[in-house]
């Protein structure tokens, strides 16, 4: 970033701009008055803090810019919204079903993109077109820091972006960031344990990766238990090392599909029950099985619902929405494992 003429002033850029959520900013005398309010407002908020005399705050002008490429609307026309998912697999199918429930309920035109081969540069090339067609973009991100890029160029030119299932690292160039709720899967694992156990007498272990989400699932699960059922027995898993996610894999189900589990003898029987964190079609098979107890699961459908919801009430009411948006998980058992996927709105 330049800034001129007053370079004796010893500011440094890095310190009071962000880069990344703006464009390069330049200090000129030839300042042309004609600046858009929407602009000089947002300069002023992230400048205001490094020392800069109102008088100074005037001359501040954005460099030329390319006009957006978004469309405008026409009478009577629907917004776009692009709606990309993390991958192919089946629990993003719910995802469509609830972004398309939401476009036909708030008034806009859904466009389903799923990125193939190499997610993470697929995703990036969509997210770049995205700019060209759509008014809004629902982002589940492969990478939380490669994207960031082509959201950031998404959102300055004009397109409404909520991230929902993974965020990226930045709050600037989003709207919201729509997810699952871990404490409530937790505290859903615990009564699930204490409800099987009749509240006491049987040890449980819970396994699960270190990424930020199971930390709080895990957190979540032993506080609960420990609160409403303190009789239960709680312990660490003496084989668990760190596999990728979990140590054992009930089943024979792909260690990889599975976010984290709980492991547990009711008193009645020897057989270890498992209740697993998770979302694909291998898992719900599993609980229809009976090889699982419940699964719970992130309830995609309405997080991709509520994404859409978001980008609309922004249009409508121009009120940025919560920063963070949590979707209640649900409890699949195998009384309910074998009906549609896809909760009510």
């Amino acid at each position: 970033m330049r800034v001129y003429p007053k370079a004796s002033r010893g500011l440094a850029p890095s310190a009071c701009y962000n880069d990344f959520a703006m464009p390069k900013i330049y200090l000129s005398n030839r300042f042309k008055p004609a600046i858009a309010a929407g602009v000089l407002w947002s300069g002023a908020l992230l400048i205001s803090g490094c020392g800069l005399t109102p008088s100074e705050l005037k001359k501040i002008r954005p460099p030329s810019l390319p006009q957006p490429k978004v469309p405008v609307l026409k009478a009577g026309a629907l917004p776009t919204i692009t709606v990309i998912p993390g991958g192919s697999e089946s629990y993003w199918n719910e995802a469509r079903r609830g972004s398309e429930a939401a476009g036909k309920k708030f008034g806009a035109r859904i466009v389903w993109k799923v990125p193939s081969g190499d997610l993470i540069p697929s995703q990036k090339k969509l997210v770049e077109n995205v700019s060209k067609t759509s008014h809004g973009l629902v982002l589940a991100p492969t990478d939380s820091t490669k994207l960031m890029q082509p959201v950031g160029d998404a959102a300055r030119a004009g397109v409404a972006v909520v991230t929902f299932d993974r965020d990226i690292f930045t709050n600037q160039n989003k709207l919201s960031f729509v997810h699952n709720d871990d404490e409530a899967s937790g505290v859903l694992a615990a009564k699930q344990v204490g409800n099987s156990t009749a509240g006491s007498g049987s040890a449980v272990a819970m396994q699960s990766h270190s990424k930020p989400d199971a930390e709080v699932r895990r957190n979540s699960f032993e506080q609960s238990l420990k609160t409403s059922f303190p009789k239960v027995e709680l312990f660490q898993p003496g084989n668990f090392a760190g596999a990728n996610p979990i140590a054992f894999e009930p089943g024979g189900i792909p260690a990889r599909e599975i976010l984290s589990s709980v492991q547990f003898t009711p008193p009645t029987g020897t057989k270890p029950f498992h209740i697993v964190f998770g979302a694909d079609e291998v898992l719900r098979q599993a609980v229809q099985r009976g090889e699982i107890l419940a699964l719970i699961s992130p309830d995609y459908y309405q997080m991709a619902f509520q994404s859409v919801k978001a980008i609309m009430d922004f249009r409508a009411t121009k009120q940025m929405p919560p920063r963070e948006i949590k979707i209640a998980p649900r409890v699949l058992t195998k009384n309910s494992a074998t009906t549609t996927i896809g909760s009510t709105p």
